[in-house]
């Protein structure tokens, strides 16, 4: 719709020196609420939770690796983020989905 990818939105906001296509960051920002109904850091981390959430359910890998390699900076605060998103924390998450598909 604005010609810009939701990657250029996340970045610009964290950047605010880098160059878009559109306005100012704010404008930006503005839009992409209006638009979508969410700041562009809320959409940022419903991704980010998202994409953990295939990675716990598709694999073993470590939680902390989990968090880090969705863009959590450390295991606690990613924790936390899902514990408000799904209430439940990453681990219980696993196991629930492992047990579906065990089909217990």
């Amino acid at each position: 719709a604005f010609g810009v990818s939701t990657e250029q939105v996340v970045s610009a906001v964290k950047n605010e020196n880098q160059a878009l296509p559109v306005g100012s960051v704010r404008s930006l920002e503005r839009a992409f609420a209006s638009a979508f109904g969410t700041s562009v850091l809320q959409y940022q981390r419903k991704l980010r939770l998202h994409h953990a959430c295939q990675s716990l359910v598709s694999g073993g890998e470590a939680i902390t690796a989990i968090a880090l390699s969705v863009g959590y900076g450390d295991h606690s605060h990613f924790t936390r983020d899902f514990r408000r998103a799904f209430d439940m924390p990453p681990r219980a998450y696993r196991q629930r989905w492992a047990t579906r598909r065990a089909g217990l």
